[in-house]
């Protein structure tokens, strides 16, 4: 009897067979992140989390694409707080190892897998911007660097974990540094959780323990937590190609955020005192640029906090801020610009133009005495607003900070507001503690003088550009 052909197998199970097959040059995880991979196993909700270096970035992405290769119609996401972000992190690494086994499609910033699942990579800049994932479902959803989220982002798309597809159990994993915008509420969760979270009798988790919170009476079964430390030394392969990665970390000014790079202390973070700006009250008060559109702006100006001039010193702080139809400050953009004086001021003149300022605000001590001048030799019809630092720097920013907290009972419940993400000078606010001898933060000081002259409108005073002074960056 004619034995019948054998029927071919379906090209996802062969891709999965190629998958759990050793190929040469395939991802090996390392103790600390198999033990991740098997927690994230049993739990709800898992953070991997700590030092920088630690291979966190890399096991979340290879965990997603076995998410994917196991499971036939599986949809993941991993998400960051700004896409850009992505492009610098996830979206490379994925591609490289997705190489022949996924199709990205950059419209939908999605990896398709022939057995029909999907890996999806996303941004939520906003706080609403979760709207936009309303009524999709997931398998799995990741964060990477989840301290970058608010708390209430991420209980929305907790909702969004769903599936109906055999041995899919839907569940979230993180991965992060300590800091950030969400650095308390994410430490409290999974690293130190206070003594009303868990139930009476029971001691604080341990890393790598598995726990529930205390049930309540809106949460009765609350969700399953552990936290996996991360440690440089979980990192061997790193450590090998780059071990002068440590004394870079070490090179950080900031006591605080180097020990959390470098030890992934939680502690560290929560004691940086003198700092001015909190970085969650940042975030509620953020707008969309097409916010402001709506807004309309009565006044912007460019802002420079002058470096001293000298070659390989200071940066120059720049910041473009505004001042709305409705009174509120707005702060659309910060840089800060290595370059010669002549350099930087040809840069900061086209800025000028580009966004249509009324005027430059620049600081006259430090530096800034010639640098009008310089700015007068690049273009004698920029309007310069000069302005003097007779107060240190934390008693010119006290004003300015408290412009950015929330007043409920205030018709505008904020007088400053952070247009969009910019993690650089957010960083520079909340970790900024003005101590003496500490690295100048120039995108700060820059934002401040710009604020005081639109905002409180004190120790600024005008030179008109040549002629009748009507010319402007407005043109």
């Amino acid at each position: 009897m004619t034995q019948a052909p054998a029927t071919p197998q379906p090209l996802w199970i062969q891709q999965l067979k190629q998958r759990l097959t050793p190929r040469e040059n395939a991802w090996k995880a390392q103790p600390k992140q198999a033990t991740a991979t098997r927690l994230a196993g049993q739990v709800d909700d898992l953070l991997y989390g700590g030092a920088a270096g630690g291979g966190k970035t890399e096991w979340l992405i290879e965990y997603m694409i076995a998410q994917c290769e196991l499971y036939p119609n599986n949809r993941v996401i991993v998400f960051r707080r700004v896409y850009p972000s992505l492009n610098r992190t996830v979206i490379p690494r994925a591609k490289a190892k997705l190489k022949g086994r996924a199709k990205w499609n950059g419209q939908e910033h999605t990896f398709t897998f022939p057995n029909g699942s999907i890996f999806e990579v996303g941004s939520l800049q906003y706080l609403d911007s979760v709207i936009d994932y309303q009524g999709v479902e997931y398998g799995c959803i990741g964060f990477e660097e989840i301290t970058e989220f608010q708390q209430s982002q991420v209980e929305f798309l907790i909702g969004r974990l769903r599936s109906t597809i055999p041995g899919v159990r839907p569940h979230l994993v993180a991965t992060t540094n300590p800091g950030g915008a969400g650095h308390k509420w994410v430490k409290r969760w999974w690293v130190k959780p206070k003594k009303e979270d868990i139930e009476p009798g029971e001691m604080p988790p341990a890393p790598f323990e598995v726990w529930r919170p205390a049930a309540t009476a809106d949460v009765p079964r609350p969700r399953s937590r552990a936290y996996v430390p991360a440690t440089l030394e979980d990192n061997p392969a790193l450590m090998a190609a780059d071990p002068d990665y440590v004394h870079r970390l070490n090179a950080n000014s900031k006591r605080a955020l180097r020990e959390a790079l470098k030890k992934g202390d939680w502690d560290a973070i929560d004691q940086i005192e003198g700092a001015l700006w909190d970085a969650a009250e940042l975030d509620r008060g953020r707008v969309r640029p097409e916010q402001l559109s709506m807004i309309g702006v009565a006044r912007r100006v460019i802002a420079v906090d002058p470096s001293d001039g000298e070659e390989g010193g200071d940066e120059f702080g720049v910041s473009h801020v505004a001042k709305g139809m409705d009174g509120v400050g707005y702060v659309l953009g910060s840089w800060a610009w290595q370059a010669s004086p002549r350099k930087m001021a040809e840069r900061a003149v086209g800025l000028y133009y580009e966004v249509g300022a009324d005027a430059m605000v620049i600081e006259r001590n430090h530096g800034g005495k010639w640098m009008t001048e310089v700015f007068r030799q690049v273009d004698p019809n920029v309007r310069i607003i000069e302005v003097w630092a007779s107060d240190g720097k934390r008693t010119r920013a006290e004003p300015v900070s408290a412009l950015f907290e929330y007043d409920q009972y205030a018709l505008l419940p904020y007088r400053a507001r952070m247009v969009g993400y910019q993690p650089e000078l957010e960083d520079e606010l909340v970790l900024t503690d003005f101590r003496q001898g500490a690295p100048s933060p120039n995108r700060l000081d820059a934002m401040v003088w710009g604020l005081t002259d639109l905002m409180l409108g004190h120790q600024t005073r005008a030179r008109k550009p040549g002629g009748d002074g009507r010319h402007r960056g407005r043109r």
